[in-house]
């Protein structure tokens, strides 16, 4: 039995929802494909946070009309298709599809979509050799690591070591003045000078009460 008519309007609702989600489209043809190699493709991309998505060419045509980013998708949908929609780890979906296409020999990736632009195979192949999240994560820790050892409080919570500080940077984090008045203002050292010198020429520096109101460690 063909399906019905609300079959159908729930099929391509359901492709409507995932496309809102998805980063990457693959068009791959699926010809000559078991069911039990579809399966084994399927827990191949779902740790990557992509699924494969099986359904005819007319209803994915119905699914992407007049929707700007998937539109370029009409122009690989021939014969056998099948869809790998990749919400997160573009790089590692593909390279797992591969490596699969690479164990069948059955499939063939006909192009793909990301952003409105129609991808070849090439271009595909060349998401694989951008940085993943994690990749770019490790890059940005470690620049970061290396300012907290000059700002040791870039990640605390609490009063830095205003001596400390002081040697490292004397030109940006004076050292305060031993003897604060009980009543009125602080007196003004050489450092405190500097350091207002420095503030009017936008260089950044802390004041003494901001500096006490700061919880100690």
């Amino acid at each position: 039995m063909g399906r019905t008519l609300q079959n159908k309007q729930a099929i391509v609702a359901e492709i409507q929802d995932l496309l809102k989600d998805v980063q990457l489209a693959l068009v791959i043809d699926y010809q000559g494909l078991t069911v039990a190699e579809i399966t084994d493709l399927r827990n191949r991309l779902r740790p990557k946070g992509a699924v494969c998505k099986i359904t005819k060419n007319t209803l994915m045509r119905i699914a992407v009309e007049g929707n700007s980013n998937w539109q370029p998708m009409t122009e690989f949908l021939k014969d056998s298709s099948a869809f790998v929609l990749v919400k997160d780890d573009l790089g590692g979906a593909i390279k797992e599809y591969q490596a699969f296409q690479k164990d069948s020999k059955k499939t063939t990736l006909r192009g793909g979509v990301m952003e409105g632009q129609a991808l070849t195979e090439d271009q595909v192949k060349a998401i694989t050799e951008l940085p993943s999240k994690e990749e770019l994560m490790a890059r940005l820790a470690g620049p970061l690591r290396r300012c907290q050892l000059v700002w040791p409080w870039v990640s605390m919570p609490c009063r830095p070591n205003w001596r400390w500080a002081s040697r490292k940077c004397p030109h940006l984090w004076p050292a305060p003045s031993r003897r604060f008045p009980s009543k009125g203002k602080m007196q003004p050292s050489t450092s405190r000078q500097k350091a207002e010198g420095n503030r009017q020429k936008g260089k950044f520096q802390m004041s003494q009460s901001s500096y006490l109101n700061w919880p100690e460690c």
